[in-house]
């Protein structure tokens, strides 16, 4: 790819357009995030797209070379092939599965969550994947928020504060929350099989305060 060919793409809270040598180009997304029109600099629609609720494209009219079709909000990409690449792995809407486990196990609370090869637990209507790794809920808060422990209090202000965030800020802050509970489980683990002091010392190698 050369300056002159080169395509660069816009983003703000997610995707919002493209500049090419053909012109500008608007994505225009739907409530989860996929894309369903695209327009140019002088507002004229050049594109629609169709999807049915697991991402594969029912119709497309218009002559544009759309990469970031179903969920291309949050910069997820459409292969020549049919497969959606969420960044950690890639995803099939044909079967509705990913065609690689997650490397990270499921939570035993949510048994939906323990076929790693499951796409937002089977409820796309709900759920976005941005990472390839989580199911992140598209308008409200993260499913699971025991994290917070089990003050009330304390999880409905999580909850308050993550409805703020946009769906691409709530999978990152879902990934953060898995990397500490992992890396609180070895800090327990070294609590229980080598005592406190060993224990302080993980947490200091893990930054865990």
């Amino acid at each position: 790819t050369t300056a002159d060919n080169a395509t660069y793409y816009v983003y703000g809270l997610g995707l919002i357009g493209e500049q090419s040598q053909s012109g500008y180009r608007v994505y225009h997304p739907d409530f989860r995030g996929s894309t369903v029109m695209l327009t140019d600099a002088g507002g004229s629609v050049t594109d629609r797209c169709m999807y049915d609720a697991y991402g594969n494209l029912m119709n497309h009219s218009g002559s544009s070379d759309i990469p970031f079709l179903y969920n291309g909000q949050y910069g997820i990409m459409t292969d020549g092939n049919g497969l959606t690449y969420m960044r950690a792995r890639y995803y099939n809407p044909e079967v509705r599965r990913f065609v690689s486990q997650d490397s990270i196990e499921g939570d035993i609370g949510n048994p939906l969550s323990l076929n790693l090869f499951s796409y937002v637990e089977n409820n796309p209507v709900s759920y976005v994947d941005p990472t390839g790794h989580i199911s992140v809920e598209r308008s409200v808060y993260l499913y699971n928020m025991r994290f917070f422990d089990n003050d009330l209090g304390n999880r409905d202000w999580a909850r308050n504060e993550i409805e703020k965030l946009n769906p691409f800020e709530q999978a990152q802050m879902a990934w953060i929350i898995k990397y500490i509970r992992a890396k609180e489980n070895y800090v327990n683990s070294v609590i229980e099989y080598s005592g406190p002091y060993d224990a302080q010392a993980a947490a200091d190698a893990f930054d865990v305060s």
